[in-house]
C-alpha cells in the first residue's frame, strides 16, 4: 500500500518557490499542485490531489479517494 501525503499548502511555496502562472500545473513526487491567486494571497501554490502515475496528464484522484490498478493501491490523503 503507497500512501501519498499532500503537503500543507504554506510549506509548497518555500519548496518549489512561486515562478508560476496563475492556472499552471504540474505533479512533483505523485501529488499535482496548481499555482492559483485570490483575494488573500496574490500568487500560491496548493496540492489539488494525487496523481497515481506521476505524469501531469495521469489520472487526478482527490484527498480521502483510493485508486487501485492490476499491482498497486493507491491511497491519497491529507
Amino acid at each position: 500500500m503507497i500512501y501519498l501525503l499532500l503537503v500543507l499548502s504554506s510549506l509548497v511555496p518555500s519548496l518549489l518557490g512561486l515562478d508560476c502562472k496563475v492556472g499552471d500545473g504540474w505533479v512533483k513526487d505523485f501529488i499535482k499542485f496548481e499555482c492559483y491567486s485570490n483575494a488573500r494571497v496574490k500568487v500560491g501554490v496548493r496540492p489539488i490531489g494525487c496523481v497515481p502515475d506521476d505524469r501531469l496528464e495521469g489520472k487526478v484522484i482527490a484527498p480521502g479517494a483510493e485508486y487501485r490498478n492490476e499491482h498497486f493501491f493507491f491511497r491519497c490523503v491529507r
